[in-house]
């Protein structure tokens, strides 16, 4: 509820010696004709400009007749009819910034109902290096009404340099010599400075290379799903980078696009098979180093809707791992420090059969286990790809352990001792992944653990034959 402070001559005389002055807040504001969101609490989300914006020697200005802040008093001031108020209002800037002149009229009270309550007489001034304006308003009204916010119209805001700009303000009464705030309103950014860019959002896909002899891809989703693959193309998400909306590069709402910031965008497209793959970006091929040249609109729109695509020809073998692209960009005059980015499009694998050997002792001073693969089948099979997933130890692993072939007949062997030093890790057990890339994959898999006092413990991990795994 709404409470007022109905100035009498008595009241005056007790408000004088009154206690901590109520926090009143912002309700709406304004910049260039652009209305700031203000939370039910009065916090206010701030213009922005855009940080890439090369801050011009002469500063940022506002434009004066459409910016605007209103104020609204925790406790509505009453005035009694034939009463006399001189009141003090005060707004204070804090950042690189200035009022660039104040006038007396850009101050305006309403009531409760939004009506004007008009001033008798006052006067305005600026101080505190153009930081502080400072109103001093008197009223001697004949008819009893309320004061229940303040409104500073056509503020001549001048940005001197980036960084936050906020404002303050309060409301003191004068009586006699004595003055006694009334209300505050508690320093709430204007202006802010922040990237024009929203990173890309694409999400990395994953493809499986088919069996029996990885030249063509598994069929995944359907043409013009997000993420997709046919038998001879990988198409990734659209990459997605955007600008931010709200954002403007000036003080004045002047817009901005990729086009208005960016002169050229190169993306380059990393991975094994670059070349092998004929990879394209936005339908476009890319060169020797894997790169392509974006100009103009219609080129730079491909940033926002443009896709990775990977086709497979049929002959030449696919290996497994990860695409990705790199994005930098040249910016136009006026801009600077236009951010990179390095994102990941599509994980290719290979299709194959999987055993997982739990908690696996990794040469942990009191056990060293070792894995045995055994071929059954007559046709030599591989590689076979060892990676640790679930583990005790204090960071991600760094590398994988590879068995490029195992002969029909023959089993291999490998100890907790190797396969620590292939994982770069410091972990003592761990989940090991066993990934048999072959179409034949008739294998048999087993574990044994020695424990330091000598004693020894097998496990068999069982037999599979040939379930893929995608």
């Amino acid at each position: 509820m709404t409470k007022n402070l109905l100035l009498s001559a008595a009241a005056l005389g007790v408000l004088a010696f009154a206690g901590s002055a109520a926090a009143g807040q912002i309700t709406s504001a304004s910049i260039s004709n652009q209305p700031l969101a203000v939370a039910a609490d009065g916090t206010v989300t701030p213009y922005a400009v855009a940080s890439e914006v090369v801050f011009p020697s002469g500063g940022l200005s506002v434009d004066a007749a459409t910016t605007s802040v209103t104020t609204e008093l925790t406790s509505n001031v009453s005035l009694g009819g034939g009463s006399s108020l001189t009141l003090i209002v005060s707004y204070d800037l804090t950042g690189n910034a200035q009022f660039g002149s104040i006038n007396f009229a850009d101050l305006e009270a309403y009531d409760d109902t939004a009506t004007l309550v008009p001033i008798s007489s006052g006067a305005a001034s600026l101080s505190n290096g153009g930081k502080t304006a400072t109103f001093i308003v008197s009223y001697n009204l004949a008819t009893a009404t309320e004061i229940e916010s303040f409104t500073l119209d056509n503020i001549d805001l001048d940005v001197l340099g980036t960084g936050d700009v906020s404002i303050a303000s309060s409301v003191r009464m004068v009586v006699g010599a004595t003055e006694t705030t009334l209300d505050t309103t508690s320093a709430q950014k204007l202006v802010t400075f922040k990237s024009a860019f929203v990173a890309p959002t694409a999400q990395a896909g994953t493809a499986v290379a088919a069996l029996p002899s990885f030249v063509n891809f598994e069929v995944k989703g359907v043409p013009g799903a997000a993420f997709y693959a046919t038998p001879t193309n990988v198409f990734s998400e659209a990459l997605n980078l955007t600008l931010a909306t709200g954002v403007f590069s000036n003080l004045q709402a002047g817009a901005l696009s990729l086009d208005a910031m960016i002169d050229t965008a190169t993306v380059t497209v990393t991975g094994k098979q670059v070349q092998a793959f004929d990879a394209e970006f936005g339908n476009i091929v890319v060169d020797a180093d894997g790169e392509i040249e974006l100009e103009g609109a219609t080129e730079l729109a491909l940033l926002t809707s443009g896709r990775l695509d990977l086709q497979a020809d049929g002959t030449t073998p696919i290996e497994a791992g990860t695409y990705r692209v790199q994005v930098e960009f040249k910016p136009e005059t006026g801009f600077q420090n236009l951010p990179t980015y390095d994102i990941a499009l599509a994980n290719i694998e290979l299709a194959g059969t999987n055993f997982i050997a739990p908690w696996f002792a990794l040469n942990n001073g009191t056990a060293n286990s070792t894995l045995r693969l055994a071929n059954n089948g007559s046709t030599t099979l591989g590689p076979v790809v060892i990676s640790l997933k679930a583990n005790n130890g204090s960071a991600a692993p760094t590398g994988t352990y590879t068995i490029e072939e195992i002969e029909g007949g023959k089993f291999v062997s490998v100890t907790g001792t190797v396969l620590k030093n292939a994982f770069g890790t410091n972990a003592a057990n761990g989940d090991l992944l066993v990934t048999i890339h072959s179409d034949d994959a008739d294998v048999s898999a087993k574990v044994r653990t020695t424990q330091s006092t000598g004693q020894i413990y097998e496990n068999s991990l069982g037999r599979s034959s040939q379930t893929l795994v995608d």
